[in-house]
């Protein structure tokens, strides 16, 4: 073949470790490239960034959930999450709290981007009761910061 293109994504929690992986990705083609005598080009594209959640939000919403739902039902991931979300776009204009709310029984057990995912519907009255809350309940504190 005269030519080969790769594809990947970058995910990290930090911008600054982006700059360095693009960096290293053109030094390291660059290098391959002129030790065979031939080219490259190295088009890195920044999308998405790590979803980044505010701590102060992400304790309300804990707290929320918990009131809501029962301590025993809400699960607090102990090690950062690597998602591709857009919702990171949010937050970089406003502070925000990004949280699964869990939709697997014995009757949906795929993944969210299987094929095979078929949405449990019985989620959608226990979710939108919990945003509403949640959105009372951040009112509220704002009203009292007033």
């Amino acid at each position: 073949s005269d030519s080969v293109k790769m594809i990947g994504t970058v995910r990290t929690f930090d911008e600054s470790i982006r700059g360095t992986i693009e960096e290293e990705l053109t030094r390291r083609s660059q290098g391959i490239a002129a030790a065979y005598g031939i080219k490259a080009e190295t088009v890195y594209e920044r999308r998405v960034s790590a979803v980044n959640n505010d701590p102060e939000l992400t304790k309300e919403a804990k707290e929320a959930a918990d009131r809501c739902f029962g301590t025993q039902n809400v699960i607090e991931l102990a090690e950062p999450y690597m998602i591709s979300e857009d919702f990171s776009s949010y937050q970089k204009v406003l502070p925000g709290c990004f949280f699964f709310i869990g939709v697997k029984d014995t009757q949906h057990k795929e993944a969210l981007h299987s094929p095979y995912f078929d949405f449990n519907d019985k989620v959608l009255i226990p979710a939108g009761a919990f945003f509403s809350y949640l959105a009372l309940e951040r009112l509220n504190k704002l009203k009292g910061a007033k």
